[in-house]
């Protein structure tokens, strides 16, 4: 599967009930920035195509107008590791039972 056709994909918890779409993919870094990086999870909203643009950080609080139309385009967003993921279809993306809700929040970076 590619990736663009993950994003926008329903998502359904371990009962069979929709959660929401999948609106991001996170990826993970190795350590020192070198080498391929892995998915960490999926971002799931209730909204299609309301892009983060960087603004999951938890600091990013600028330009104002942007920052709150892309907050509150996001409201309600979460994180499952995607080690939660138990199933990928065309049509689906199933969570394992128990999955937990994460933050989309991301750390500052430090320089």
């Amino acid at each position: 599967m590619i990736l663009g056709e993950l994003l926008g994909t329903p998502v359904h918890d371990a009962a069979g009930h929709r959660v929401g779409l999948v609106v991001d993919v996170r990826f993970l870094l190795p350590s020192g920035e070198r080498g391929p990086a892995r998915v960490h999870g999926v971002l799931v909203g209730d909204r299609r195509r309301v892009p983060f643009l960087g603004f999951e950080r938890s600091g990013a609080r600028s330009p104002w107008p942007v920052a709150q139309w892309l907050r509150r385009g996001n409201a309600g967003a979460f994180l499952v590791r995607w080690a939660d993921v138990v199933e990928v279809r065309p049509d689906r993306v199933v969570l394992a039972r128990g999955a937990r809700r994460w933050s989309t929040d991301l750390p500052e970076r430090s320089a």
